[in-house]
């Protein structure tokens, strides 16, 4: 987002085709590429300029110009510090915009069920201990298995036998499993659940319930930190950023005022060129007025220069200061 500034070339001087007679960067006293300059619609000598610090050269942090037409000369100082920063709210609003309030994985892992890990878990118990109690059940009140049946079988009749065979292949099903197949299937289901249920939990060992608790805190956090950039006004990043354009003109006018005042007050003043009467008695002099104490000690008339005042003293016979007249040039 570029930052906008104003030049006013004073009442009348409309319709001009103006450009920066100088655009120096000040880290290093050289010139840097200026940027086109376009009239004020409606107004009576004001133009304006855009300037993207965010593709300014490397180093740049401030930059005086001086713009000269119709016998008009305008220097003055701009800064990085003039933009709006909001690159930080911009990056946490990036982040938090398609954050999901129920995330779309956390309902495929509960299925059309909807149950957690911890109820998933609870059922392989059940179905776990249902296996043990009909294992039991088939081993009889002599708690033999298939294998000791098989055996009593064989020493028995045939028609028992028969029977028994035939029961023995329906308790094996279609893949001819005995229990002790059956048990290691169940125990290879239950080693396959326990490593999904591991990964599912993470390094952290949390269930889809302790997930959700940390999901529900984060988006409530970042709704109190939403409303906390907001601010009293209630205002979102788009609004704030019409407030800025719509104030800009003025916050740039109102701070050449404060830097012209800072200049009055005597800060960062040089003064030279004095002139004298007979009677040691100051008739003129020039003072220049800089951005930093540094350039008003070097005083070049250039580095840093923001104003320059003109002074002109005249007496009366006696000595007395008849008039004081100081007089902007720059």
């Amino acid at each position: 987002m570029s930052t906008r500034y104003t030049i006013n070339m004073g009442a009348g001087n409309t319709g001009l085709s103006l450009s920066f007679s100088q655009f120096i960067r000040l880290d290093n006293n050289t010139a840097t590429t200026a940027p086109s300059i376009f009239e004020i619609a409606s107004s009576d000598g004001d133009y304006y300029f855009d300037y993207e610090w965010a593709t300014a050269p490397s180093g740049v942090t401030d930059i005086w110009f001086r713009v000269e037409a119709a016998s008009v000369k305008i220097a003055d100082t701009i800064s990085v510090s003039d933009q709006y920063q909001y690159a930080d709210i911009v990056a946490i609003n990036a982040k938090t915009t398609n954050l999901p309030s129920d995330p779309a994985s956390q309902s495929a892992i509960k299925g059309v069920s909807n149950k957690d890990l911890s109820q998933v878990d609870s059922d392989v118990q059940t179905v776990i201990s249902n296996l043990a109690s009909a294992v039991t059940n088939i081993k009889g009140s002599g708690n033999k298995d298939l294998t000791q049946v098989d055996t009593d079988v064989t020493s028995g009749t045939s028609t028992t036998a028969t029977n028994i065979t035939n029961a023995q292949t329906s308790i094996k099903g279609s893949g001819n499993k005995d229990l002790t197949q059956v048990d290691a299937d169940v125990q290879t289901v239950i080693s396959n659940l326990a490593a999904d249920t591991a990964s599912i939990k993470g390094i952290n060992n949390k269930d889809l319930s302790q997930v959700d608790s940390d999901v529900q805190t984060v988006i409530s956090n970042l709704a109190s930190a939403v409303t906390n950039i907001k601010g009293s006004g209630n205002k979102d990043l788009t609004q704030v950023d019409t407030d800025v354009q719509t104030n800009g003109t003025s916050i740039a006018a109102l701070t050449a005022i404060a830097q012209r005042i800072l200049a009055l007050s005597y800060s960062n003043l040089a003064e030279d060129s004095q002139s004298y009467d007979a009677n040691s008695h100051l008739l003129s002099s020039t003072l220049w007025f800089y951005d930093t104490a540094a350039h008003a000690t070097s005083n070049d008339h250039v580095t840093g220069l923001l104003y320059k005042y003109t002074i002109a003293v005249t007496y009366d016979v006696n000595g007395n200061c008849n008039s004081f007249k100081m007089t902007q040039v720059l």
